[in-house]
């Protein structure tokens, strides 16, 4: 291009570039105050315009700013307390009136205390906290913006002989989590509050565990932690805090839960180390066979993190679980991520034969995965809630109305509104309202009666005459059906919005019976009968259900609950 073109062209261009819009005076600003300033909850837009006008102009605001701290108009005080809280160039000799107006209620102040940064300013915001230990305040926001000099003097705080609140301490962690690795000088003095015996056992137990809301910065301390654990008292707080480093003893720590009580969040914590963590491997392969379905369902899970392939055979056994789809869902989606190429058949038989679409698209899934070595695992990436999986129909579905057979002595369950009650009454006097029984199944000693209360909880009781009531099923029971020659109780578990189902076969043994869980339902059950045929239907939150005496379990159509299956009638549990 012609280089006179070119300067011509660069003229223009600088000529009618927009230019940076002036400032508007001071002046200006403080005499908009009044006008724009306003008792209205909250802060408009055009205070919030104002407020950041004013505080470019930094330190030469303060001097107009700081009479307005006292002024007899409430809202002028308030803005002028929110725009110190951003505004530069605040010094020690500004502090006693700030001081005063935060002591005064002044909110947005606290932050303002936090940028003038001397001791003395340090040391009152933490009092401050100290006197008002709540989360989620300007001064836990003001404490933040102090970082390492504020993170000294909190953790200084636990050496004091008195206990401190726990309120204190977790609004204290709350600011150790905001400052990030800003937070870091505090490692070395928590870490002599712990180690040292002029604090309470309370204090050196709470400074423990705020090395844990410090995170990767606090690891150094990891190796004093671990001596720490052969205190008794502070076991505890040691084995919270090195699961919260992910320190590498947490995964032997977490090993030795499992073991001694398995639960969902140890699993999930496991699962945090991915393959880091194999060491947890065969603990967890244990908790494949525990009674509890939930503990089956997270353990096969963790197995696909920890990349623990010596699971592989007892994950191909639960893909058939005759109890819970919810844990062949999960053994598929592992398998798939272990690529394990002695899963592939059975996972092609589970794709085409699973009687429930989520199980099936998922092993389908899996075998692909393995299959087809280039593709990388699918699973992993979001971690499946029990009570939160896919729906096997849409809930907005027609719902299916066919002729029951009604419960044996059916009793409609009439609802009755929950009794009015004063929050502040003793509520240990009160006793859960009685509802009609839904159901009531005669048996050769007494009768089996389901009660369902909804929110306020439900059971399956076995009456006899000779003996008080005994509870078989601590859930509530929608209905209790005869399915071949054993009654068969169809429960609903879990809160309002995390709710599943289950079947329970009730065995007799000798006067009495044993309910055994034996099926799982898709979702929590609305309403269950008999089909004339001799087949259980059950409506459920996310599909409906037949099931014949053999147990077989099939989704619910509008075709297959007008005829049994081929033998579905004559075969027993």
């Amino acid at each position: 291009m012609n280089l006179s073109i070119l300067g011509a062209l660069t003229v223009l261009a600088m000529g009618t570039a927009p230019r940076s819009p002036t400032p508007t005076p001071l002046p200006a600003l403080l005499e908009r105050m009044p006008y724009v300033v306003t008792d209205a909850k909250g802060l408009s837009l055009s205070e919030e315009s104002l407020a950041q006008e004013i505080q470019a102009h930094g330190a030469a605001a303060i001097p107009h700013l700081l009479p307005l701290l006292n002024s007899d108009s409430e809202p002028l005080r308030d803005f002028a307390g929110y725009v110190f809280r951003d505004l530069d160039g605040l010094t020690e000799e500004h502090l006693d009136p700030l001081i005063q107006a935060r002591r005064k209620g002044d909110e947005w102040i606290a932050p303002a205390i936090a940028r003038v940064g001397t001791p003395r300013a340090i040391a009152f915001l933490v009092e401050d906290l100290l006197e008002t230990p709540l989360r989620n305040t300007q001064v836990i926001d003001a404490l933040v913006l102090a970082h390492g000099k504020a993170a000294v003097h909190l953790a200084e705080t636990f050496r004091r002989p008195q206990p401190l609140a726990a309120r204190f301490a977790d609004a204290t962690c709350q600011v150790f989590e905001g400052m990030g690795p800003h937070a870091q000088p505090a490692v070395r003095v928590l870490t002599s509050v712990a180690t040292g015996h002029d604090a309470p056992p309370e204090n050196r137990a709470r400074a423990i565990e705020l090395l844990g809301c410090i995170g990767d910065a606090a690891t150094p301390a990891v190796p004093t932690l671990m001596t720490l654990r052969e205190h008794e008292a502070l076991r505890g707080s040691v084995d919270t805090t090195l699961v919260r480093l992910h320190a590498p003893a947490e995964v032997h720590l977490l090993i030795a839960k499992l073991r001694t009580k398995p639960t969902a969040r140890i699993l999930k914590d496991l699962s945090r180390h991915f393959d880091k963590g194999r060491a947890a491997g065969d603990a967890v392969t244990e908790v494949l066979a525990h009674e509890d379905p939930i503990l089956r369902f997270e353990a096969a899970q963790t197995l696909g993190a920890l990349q623990h392939r010596k699971a592989t055979a007892p994950l191909v056994a639960l893909l058939e679980s005759p109890l819970d789809w919810r844990v062949s869902l999960a053994a598929a989606e592992t398998l798939g991520r272990l690529h394990a190429a002695e899963a592939l058949e059975p996972l092609r038989e589970i794709a085409a034969t699973h009687w429930a679409p989520p199980v099936r698209a998922s092993a389908s899934k899996a075998a692909t995965a393995i299959a087809r070595k280039d593709i990388k695992p699918f699973v992993g990436q979001h971690r499946l809630e029990y009570y939160w999986l896919p729906a096997m129909q849409s809930r907005s579905r027609e719902p299916l109305a066919p002729e029951l057979v009604p419960c044996p002595e059916a009793l409609m369950a009439h609802a009755r509104p929950p009794e009015a009650r004063d929050a502040a009454a003793d509520t240990s006097r009160l006793k859960p309202r009685v509802a009609n029984p839904s159901c009531r199944v005669p048996v050769a000693n007494g009768y089996l009666q389901a009660n369902d209360r909804a929110e306020w909880g439900g059971e399956l009781v076995h009456v006899q005459e000779a003996s008080p009531p005994r509870t078989l099923i601590p859930h509530n029971t929608v209905g209790v059906h005869m399915l071949g020659q054993y009654p068969i109780a169809v429960t609903r578990h879990g809160t309002t919005f995390e709710s599943a189902g289950m079947l329970y076969r009730l065995t007799p043994r000798g006067d009495a019976f044993v309910a055994e869980p034996w099926q799982a339902l898709p979702g929590a059950p609305l309403r269950s009968g008999m089909l004339p045929d001799g087949r259980l239907f059950v409506a459920c939150r996310d599909g409906d259900v037949v099931i014949a005496p053999s147990g077989s379990i099939q989704l619910a159509t509008p075709q297959n609950i007008q005829s049994p299956p081929s033998g579905g009638t004559t075969e027993e549990p």
